[in-house]
C-alpha cells in the first residue's frame, strides 16, 4: 500500500468511496464470475478452498486468460448473507 498511498491520502474522508468506485468499475468490466466459498469458518476451510481455486487459475493461465480474485467482498457478513440469499450455490 505504501507504494500507492501515504498516510494523508489513506486517511482522507473519500478514500473508502474511491476504493469502492474502483471495485465497482472493475466488476462492471468483468466477463463473468466464479464464486467459491468454504463450508466453515475454521482456519483449514479457507485454505482448502484456496487450493481448489488455484486449479482454474492455472488452467486458464495456459490459455492466456486472466482471473482476478476478489475475496474481500465475502469477508463482509452482510455481503456474504446477501449473496447466499440471492444465488443458488453448488457445494463441491
Amino acid at each position: 500500500m505504501r507504494n500507492f498511498y501515504n498516510k494523508e491520502s489513506a486517511m482522507a474522508s473519500d478514500f473508502w468511496d474511491r476504493g469502492i468506485d474502483k471495485v465497482r468499475n472493475g466488476v462492471a468490466a468483468s466477463a463473468g464470475w466464479i464464486w467459491m466459498t468454504s463450508k466453515g469458518d475454521s482456519v483449514a476451510e479457507p485454505l482448502g478452498t484456496g487450493r481448489l481455486m488455484q486449479r482454474p487459475f492455472l488452467k486458464v493461465r495456459e490459455k492466456n486468460i486472466a482471473l482476478h480474485p476478489m475475496a474481500k467482498i465475502l469477508e463482509e457478513s452482510w455481503t456474504k448473507q446477501e449473496l447466499n440469499r440471492s444465488h443458488e450455490t453448488t457445494r463441491l
